[in-house]
């Protein structure tokens, strides 16, 4: 039981786009995580549809605020110049925040930032961070319901089921 990222990605980026930002950065999770390679499939997907829009760079985090940070000024310090980041969660949103504070950059006005996952403390974020919601609770339910399913009909071998994700726009859009 999994979240939408795909389709939770491709609303993220069709936002972005719409608010007229054509130097993007993708903050990715780790390589090995399907969730984050689904998130990065469905930027570029929105994203290369549009001749007009430049993705200046592209960096790999580990789902850790400090990483979303590091990439986020290794990114000024290049003198590399965005008006938009797409992060792969909400958690690296958090150090991509600090990181354009500590440079003066003003959010929403000139950079936005959308995070995914709508933890309890994004709305938060100084300034409240634009999500994809990820129904945490429901994807539990439901793994544990499939679960008890296949320990009842043993012949059940393998299950999947995608969870709805939803656009939470707020301060940073």
């Amino acid at each position: 039981v999994y979240a939408a990222n795909y389709e939770g990605a491709k609303q993220a980026a069709e936002l972005i786009l719409s608010l007229q930002r054509k130097r993007l950065l993708f903050i990715s999770g780790p390589h090995d995580s399907s969730a984050s390679e689904q998130r990065v499939q469905g930027w570029m997907d929105v994203v290369q549809a549009h001749s007009d829009i430049d993705i200046i760079g592209q960096c790999e985090g580990d789902w850790q605020a400090g990483s979303g940070y590091r990439c986020t000024r290794e990114v000024l310090d290049n003198n590399q110049h965005f008006d938009g980041v797409l992060v792969g969660n909400d958690q690296m949103a958090l150090g991509v925040l600090r990181a354009l504070n500590e440079s003066g950059l003003k959010i929403p006005q000139q950079v936005a930032v959308i995070g995914f996952d709508d933890t309890s403390d994004s709305a938060y974020f100084s300034p409240p961070l634009t999500t994809i919601r990820q129904d945490f609770l429901l994807i539990g339910e439901r793994s544990v319901l499939m679960a008890l399913n296949m320990a009842k009909q043993p012949a059940i071998r393998q299950q999947q089921e995608s969870i709805v994700t939803r656009l939470i726009e707020r301060e940073s859009t």
